[in-house]
């Protein structure tokens, strides 16, 4: 549960910058956002969904470098 809140925390932090540091230009965008079509929108948004899937899954695997075994063979 810690975890969860810690992501979700994260995520606010980062859903939160474009406010803070553009806020015209959040504006703006959310002007365009009805023209775009639902189609188009969902897309990107499976798209994005999918790479984050895979970064999170691919980043939370412990990684070897292998320079243990690079020191050893001196």
């Amino acid at each position: 549960m810690s975890f969860f809140l810690s992501a979700l925390g994260l995520m606010m932090v980062f859903e939160g910058i474009p406010y803070f540091c553009f806020p015209q230009k959040v504006k703006s965008f959310a002007e365009k956002l009805p023209e775009i079509p639902d189609g188009t929108l969902r897309v990107i948004g499976f798209f994005l969904m999918m790479i984050e899937f895979f970064r999170f899954t691919v980043m939370s695997k412990p990684m070897h470098t292998g320079l243990a075994g690079i020191a050893s063979d001196r």
